[in-house]
C-alpha cells in the first residue's frame, strides 16, 4: 500500500492535533513500505532549498536503512522515477 502524510489544511489547530497523534516533521509525503520507497513531493517549480532540514534528515535516515528516497517535482516526475525503479502501473481487479 501507499501511505500519505497528512494534509495540514486545517491550520495551526490541525497541526497541533496531528503532532499530538505522533506526526513527525520531515517525514516524506509518500511512503511505499513494502517496496522501501519514500517520495517527497514538491511543486514543479520548487527550488532545492524548499526541502527543509528535517526532510533532509529523514531522507538520510531512510537511505541509511536501505530505502530508495527521492524529492520529485510533480506527479509526472514521481511516476517516471517509480517506473525507473521497475514499478509499473497495475489495473485494480475488476476495473
Amino acid at each position: 500500500g501507499i501511505e500519505h502524510a497528512a494534509d495540514l489544511g486545517g491550520g495551526a489547530a490541525a497541526l497541533g492535533k496531528l503532532r499530538a497523534e505522533g506526526l513527525r516533521p520531515g517525514v516524506p509525503d509518500l511512503i511505499l513500505p513494502v517496496h522501501r520507497i519514500a517520495i517527497e513531493m514538491k511543486r514543479r517549480n520548487a527550488s532545492p532549498s524548499d526541502t527543509s532540514p528535517e526532510q533532509h534528515a529523514w531522507h538520510e535516515r531512510l537511505k541509511m536503512a536501505g530505502w530508495e528516497v527521492r524529492v520529485c517535482k510533480g506527479a509526472d516526475d514521481a511516476i517516471a522515477w517509480l517506473r525507473q525503479l521497475g514499478m509499473e502501473r497495475r489495473r485494480a481487479v475488476g476495473v
